[in-house]
């Protein structure tokens, strides 16, 4: 089996170029989707046992009724934001459903960026992590981004025990449908934190995470004759009625009240 320094190519940091994923920043790719509406909390490490406690009740429900084969319920999302900071969100009994991974960024469209992107597998009762993916469409990162969390998952065991969560003493790692096909590996603590350590022990970023959970407000959707969209806050939308063609004049005109001009 390999360890994480064989798995895990160095990332440098290209300039951002959208059109090139290698580079190890990712920008949302899919357009707006039906998702959280209202405001929701994302959580650092250290508050990860508020998380559980919130979602707790909702997933053993959910693990009640489940399909063992499609549905697990002991799944958090996660992001790694520019900045190596690993924020933690899932759903709960009081929201619509899980936020998705742009959402979490607290950006809006290609503002939407992060390193890494994906789910924690837990065990029963979110009582141990087992297992990390990099599953995301918003993002569609690659296997090598799931260093960020890995290492981010290890060096801050601390932060993870103060929350009542194990790190177990092999963390797996799965890796998706890609040119060399699906499979986990099974990565050990001791060698892994070894690896941590030899990469990464000058990135002070990773080593500390935030403290305090942090509130996230999704923009309001915006219909456009044919267009949803969600405009920047602080920025004005013009909103303008429909075209409309006769046939002595092909050109497009406007009929109506004038186009308006919305805050946001």
């Amino acid at each position: 089996m390999p360890t994480a320094k064989e798995l895990f190519k160095p990332i440098n940091f290209q300039p951002i170029n959208d059109d090139n994923v290698d580079n190890g920043i990712y920008t949302y790719i899919n357009p707006p989707k039906k998702r959280q509406s209202h405001p929701f909390t994302v959580y650092p490490i250290r508050e990860l046992h508020l998380l559980i406690a919130e979602t707790l009740k909702y997933s053993q429900k959910l693990a009640e009724s489940a399909d063992p084969f499609e549905d697990d319920p002991w799944t958090m999302s996660y992001i790694v934001d520019l900045n190596y900071k690993m924020w933690f969100a899932a759903k709960t009994d009081g929201n619509q459903s899980t936020p998705a991974h742009h959402q979490m960024t607290g950006k809006v469209g290609t503002e939407s960026k992060c390193i890494a992107a994906g789910r924690v597998h837990f065990t029963e009762n979110f009582a141990s992590i087992f297992k990390i993916d990099y599953n995301s469409s918003d993002f569609n990162p690659s296997f090598q981004s799931l260093q960020w969390p890995l290492a981010i998952l290890v060096a801050n065991k601390p932060d993870f025990i103060k929350s009542s969560v194990v790190i177990p003493d092999v963390i797996q790692v799965a890796r998706e449908a890609d040119p060399l096909g699906k499979k986990v590996y099974k990565l050990p603590f001791l060698s892994t934190m070894d690896w941590v350590v030899e990469r990464f022990v000058t990135l002070q970023e990773l080593w500390t995470q935030p403290s305090a959970t942090k509130k996230i407000s999704p923009p309001i959707p915006v219909v456009y004759p044919g267009l949803q969209f969600y405009p920047p806050a602080g920025t004005t939308a013009v909103m303008a009625p429909p075209p409309s063609t006769t046939d002595d004049d092909p050109e497009p005109k406007h009929n109506g009240p004038p186009a308006k001009r919305i805050k946001f």
